[in-house]
């Protein structure tokens, strides 16, 4: 019985992998785990359901968490960077003198999420309620509040080469750019040209229009890099 368990769990394992391969999302399920997890990089983590998980001193870069429930889990001490949390839920989880950095809250639940003596650089907050998490400092420099739908005006060029990167799977999968593929995702485009002009943003972009392209694009922070490398800055 114990090796029937256990060939179904590489089985089932070996599909999630495959899933992975192919890029299909696959949800990912986990609570009340009392060792130490460690980390994760490079991924699209999708309805990720985990609770009660300690994170404590691990290394976060480029995850995108979306339809996600993290709840009472631990990340004090944590280095997180380039991470997008889309409407997901944060509740009582902790972030005790962790660093984050170029970090996205969109839609995020922060009831009773802990930030004490934590350290940001290049934070947003966008129609996230910040009022119900603990310990968190809004008028930090480095902390940008966003409400309101943005407001500019793509100009034809950028519009066009955003139409096209629809058809790049790689870019498109991810929803950074896009909503869907009638509606480029402004909120984001927003936050690129706070530091990019359109012309930049545009002749960076143009490269990526190339549907053999193998390099996904998970997060704010991993086209805000690539955009900055392209340029040189």
């Amino acid at each position: 019985m114990g090796r029937g368990n256990d060939r179904r769990k590489q089985k089932l394992k070996l599909k999630r992998q495959d899933k992975r391969r192919r890029g299909i999302k696959v949800p990912f399920t986990l609570a009340n785990v009392t060792k130490k997890m460690n980390g994760r990089s490079n991924e699209h983590q999708y309805k990720t359901n985990i609770h009660n998980l300690i994170f404590n001193d691990a290394r976060f870069r480029n995850i995108r968490y979306s339809a996600s429930n993290i709840t009472y889990c631990k990340f004090s001490r944590a280095k997180l960077v380039g991470i997008d949390f889309i409407y997901t839920n944060l509740k009582k989880s902790v972030f005790k003198e962790s660093h984050l950095e170029d970090v996205v809250f969109f839609g995020v639940n922060l009831k009773d999420a802990d930030f004490s003596r934590a350290t940001f650089k290049n934070v947003y907050f966008i129609n996230t309620n910040t009022k119900v998490a603990k310990n968190l400092n809004i008028t930090n420099a480095e902390i940008k509040i966003i409400n309101n739908y943005p407001a500019s005006i793509l100009d034809k060029n950028l519009k066009n080469i955003l139409d096209n990167l629809v058809l790049n799977e790689k870019v498109y999968k991810h929803r950074v750019l896009h909503v869907n593929k009638e509606k480029v995702n402004k909120w984001f485009i927003e936050l690129l040209l706070n530091e990019f002009t359109q012309k930049e943003l545009y002749r960076a972009l143009r490269k990526l229009d190339n549907p053999n392209r193998n390099t996904d694009f998970f997060t704010y922070y991993s086209y805000r890099k690539y955009i900055l490398n392209y340029l040189n800055k």
